[in-house]
């Protein structure tokens, strides 16, 4: 592996103010968007109880109170402030008290949440903040690799973009949900690769395999773009590589992979000792099978359903069960009968998986239209860079990921708005310079350097 240093005068000559703005960028938009929340909603108040929020708001109170990974929501400290808010608004009751560990949600977030509450007790407003900041470096990221690239139009057309337009980036900073860490790991996955790929040094090995460990603790989903991302280091070992050795390319992603699975082994030996069966990740692929595979996700062209709400565990299930009695049940079920729907339906199958995509891109509100739009224009102009075409590879990877699983009506964009947005602010540029209102300006030549992420003219 080469691992020799770059000489620091040919590193980029934009690259210490570059991140700078990037840091600068991020923090002027975390305090934008947390100002924006105070004003409008407060940041303090409680998520609603009727999605996911509460589970993650659970974990991460029971992990800094050492009772392990479980979720309780009848600790009188944990309700007190859903049961005040729910006095207004029938929102926020959390319903019947459950209590119990659990396999379904990945660990990065609930650590976090538990993080803030070891330092701060009980609160919404420092989680709030961290998913404001998330999201904001995703932006801040943005401006320091446009910078790098000396693109300076795209850098200043990204922001009212990303802020102003983009209503996404607004709504999930402000929820206690997964998205805004999902969305910030996607970012520095993109750039660690790139990196990566452009000069393979240990460091940068460790780093990506790193970041790619904690995507797929925050989201399973991730778990699917393991194998595509294996290949994509392996095709790019042997073309960089002067020597072009299958054995050297094939060893380097073969370490890769095994540091990645390294990093996911403590989640996966914990979950297969709390189920008793092998089961690394946990029940939720297993629990959802039939809403990405079965009649309910033919007859809703391919949108996830909730399995349970619509009764297709009913005879299954009773009230006195605990929460890991009845994952494993509704994992075993679901699990069975999408393999059987498959086997039985393998036409309607198929068809399932870009019925998936297509439901997932199909924009729900004109910005995401416009982004949508600027994103499909700027292919050609993005695609020269490293960044681009690394952006692209993890664009497919992640729609290959919903064509797999399901559609959640545009939720699992949501991580991919690093990628989405610079490809939009080249889109956008390239719109202007169409219509007169942007010169191009002479080729940017970079200087050679194991640190560019594109090659010179």
């Amino acid at each position: 592996m080469n691992t020799q240093k770059a000489d620091k005068s040919d590193a980029w000559n934009c690259s210490r103010w570059a991140i700078l703005a990037g840091v600068l960028v991020t923090l002027g938009t975390a305090a934008l968007f947390l100002t924006y929340y105070q004003l409008r909603f407060g940041l303090n108040f409680p998520p609603s109880a009727t999605g996911d929020e509460p589970q993650y708001d659970s974990l991460g109170w029971e992990l800094a109170h050492g009772r392990g990974y479980q979720i309780d929501t009848g600790d009188t400290t944990f309700r007190q402030p859903y049961d005040a808010a729910a006095r207004r608004n029938p929102l926020y009751n959390l319903g019947r008290p459950v209590h119990g560990p659990i396999t379904f949600r990945p660990p990065a977030f609930p650590v976090a949440i538990a993080g803030t509450n070891l330092l701060l007790g009980r609160q919404f407003w420092a989680i709030r903040l961290g998913n404001a900041l998330s999201m904001a470096f995703v932006l801040g990221t943005l401006i320091a690799i446009f910078l790098c690239e000396e693109k300076w139009g795209a850098g200043l057309a990204a922001i009212p973009l990303f802020v102003a337009l983009d209503t996404r980036t607004r709504f999930f900073g402000r929820t206690i949900l997964t998205e805004p860490l999902a969305a910030l790991l996607v970012a520095a996955l993109c750039v660690a690769l790139a990196l990566l790929i452009h000069e393979r040094t240990r460091w940068r090995l460790v780093l990506s395999a790193l970041v790619t460990g904690l995507l797929i603790l925050t989201r399973t989903v991730f778990i699917v773009w393991l194998p595509g991302l294996t290949l994509l280091l392996f095709w790019s070992g042997r073309r960089t590589r002067k020597s072009k050795k299958i054995s050297t390319a094939l060893g380097e992603s073969i370490a890769w992979a095994s540091l990645v699975l390294a990093i996911l082994s403590p989640w996966a030996i914990r979950n297969c000792l709390v189920l008793g069966e092998f089961s690394p990740l946990g029940t939720q692929g297993a629990s959802q099978l039939s809403a990405a595979f079965g009649d309910a996700a033919w007859e809703n062209n391919g949108l996830w359903t909730n399995l349970e709400a619509d009764g297709f565990f009913a005879d299954q299930l009773s009230p006195d069960m605990s929460l890991l009695e009845r994952e494993k049940i509704t994992a075993e079920i679901s699990k069975a009968r999408a393999i059987d729907w498959v086997r039985t339906h393998p036409i309607k199958a198929a068809m399932l998986v870009p019925m998936k995509m297509f439901q997932e891109l199909r924009p729900r509100t004109v910005s995401e239209g416009v982004l949508l739009l600027l994103a499909v224009v700027g292919i050609g102009a993005a695609w020269r860079s490293l960044i681009g075409k690394v952006g692209a590879a993890l664009w497919i990877l992640n729609l290959l990921a919903i064509g797999l699983t399901w559609s959640v009506e545009g939720r699992f964009l949501v991580p991919m708005l690093f990628v989405q947005h610079y490809y939009a602010a080249h889109g956008t540029i390239s719109l202007l310079r169409a219509i007169g209102l942007s010169r191009k300006g002479k080729p940017v030549t970079l200087p050679q350097s194991p640190h560019s992420l594109v090659p010179a003219e």
